[in-house]
């Protein structure tokens, strides 16, 4: 495939409602996911078929060395498609050949509680800078070209694969009066609240900690992502510590008005630009892997497996 060079330019829910809601939540994100792509420039995005496809991310958060990147195809009239077959390749556009490929990389589709999704793969990004991502894709019986680009820089916001997990306290159910001084969840699912951070990592027991906030969480999907951290700790608790740490030190004062919110101290030192966020780190405190939007529970289960293994 030769690729394109490109160029950037210059109130809370009664619990019956819960599970209806989390559906409407994955639905408004298809929405905006939807809403970005069609706003992208030519320049940002290109493609080489006649029904005008396009690829766009549902992660931001890129550096150098190993990163999980999450994307849907759509099509700008009917919105989330699943092609028949696609290859996905890199592309290092600052380079003295551009169109060389230097990845070619494995997707696996994630189901989405609506029956939507994603596809996700490990890219390995060796150098900063400007690079692509070129897609063969086989649907409604043609095959189509699709380019974009993202700039990757030294190192990501968040703490990095790799690297030592910032050891920071994180409220526990012995540290406040109420529930809700800890989270924003309608329904707490306790065993969550019970350990801090700080307590698990220098505990030596791999930990999984999720970034969160159910009822005010923008991207729609810190509920199902709680959900999906739930089940997980129901099936492998004997042998990691799991935890929630809510995104706002405050969530019992913000009353639906997230101008009295308070970023929590754990975002803050884990830099947190969006939510939610899952880490995966083993006993040394090392991170293994990081999800940032929703992650299915068998994507993370993998990560947990090769911890355990």
């Amino acid at each position: 495939m030769k690729f394109l060079t490109l160029y950037n330019k210059s109130h809370l829910l009664s619990s019956s409602n819960v599970r209806r809601t989390y559906i409407l939540l994955f639905s408004l994100t298809i929405i905006l996911i939807t809403a970005i792509s069609c706003s992208q420039s030519e320049e940002e995005t290109q493609n080489n078929s006649s029904q005008n496809l396009r690829m766009t991310f549902a992660v931001t958060d890129f550096s150098i060395g190993n990163n999980r990147i999450a994307f849907a195809i759509l099509d700008p009239q009917t919105g989330v498609v699943f092609p028949k077959s696609l290859e996905v390749s890199t592309y290092y556009l600052d380079s003295e050949n551009p169109n060389d490929k230097i990845q070619t990389l494995e997707t696996q589709l994630r189901q989405w509680p609506n029956g939507k999704g994603v596809y996700t793969a490990e890219a390995e990004f060796s150098e900063t800078g400007k690079w692509g991502i070129g897609i063969n894709l086989f649907y409604n019986d043609e095959y189509h070209k699709i380019a974009t680009s993202i700039i990757v820089p030294e190192k990501s916001q968040t703490p990095f694969i790799g690297s030592k997990a910032p050891i920071v306290e994180t409220k526990t159910s012995t540290s406040i009066d109420t529930v809700s001084d800890i989270t924003s969840a309608l329904e707490p699912y306790m065993p969550l609240y019970k350990t801090s951070l700080k307590e698990s990592l220098e505990s030596q027991m791999p930990t999984v900690i999720l970034f969160a906030t159910p009822a005010f969480c923008k991207t729609g999907t810190c509920g199902p992502q709680l959900d999906v951290i739930k089940d997980l700790s129901n099936e492998w608790s004997n042998k990691l510590n799991f935890i929630h740490s809510e995104i706002y030190s405050n969530p019992n004062e913000i009353k639906g008005d997230l101008s009295n919110a308070k970023i929590s101290e754990a975002a803050k030192e884990w830099n947190l630009p969006s939510e939610p966020w899952t880490f995966v780190i083993n006993e040394s405190g090392v991170i293994i892997s990081k999800f940032e939007g929703f992650a299915t529970k068998e994507e993370i289960e993998e990560s947990i497996k090769t911890i355990l293994n």
